[in-house]
């Protein structure tokens, strides 16, 4: 497992992993805005610019799933956005716990749970 975390973090792309202890969380994320409906997207657009699209949708869907939810399990979040390549937008809006009650779920940034009465 150690040899594990230290290959992911080196990657930029992921999800930032926080102390349970410490005494703050990552900042809120920027606004996301939304991806351009297909009317406005350039004509003959090739697959760098489709799948640049792509990724534009799973973050602004991600966004909206945060904001009615803070807190989200890997799997839950799978199911609501079957077949996305979820990990570049998780490492924009997400942050994780590396211990305690909330070590295996995406969270997102500027919400603290262990704040938040209702999240127990």
């Amino acid at each position: 497992q150690h040899h594990h975390k230290s290959r992911t973090s080196s990657l930029s792309s992921a999800v930032p992993v926080v102390s349970f202890y410490a005494t703050s969380v990552p900042p809120p994320a920027p606004p996301v805005l939304a991806p351009l409906p297909p009317a406005l997207q350039p004509e003959g657009a090739g697959p760098a610019q489709a799948d640049a699209q792509r990724r534009v949708e799973v973050l602004h869907r991600l966004s909206q799933l945060l904001a009615e939810r803070p807190v989200w399990s890997q799997q839950m979040l799978a199911a609501q956005l079957p077949g996305a390549q979820l990990e570049p937008a998780l490492a924009v809006l997400c942050y994780k716990f590396k211990t305690g009650p909330w070590r295996t779920l995406h969270i997102r940034r500027g919400y603290d749970p262990r704040a938040d009465p209702g999240a127990r």
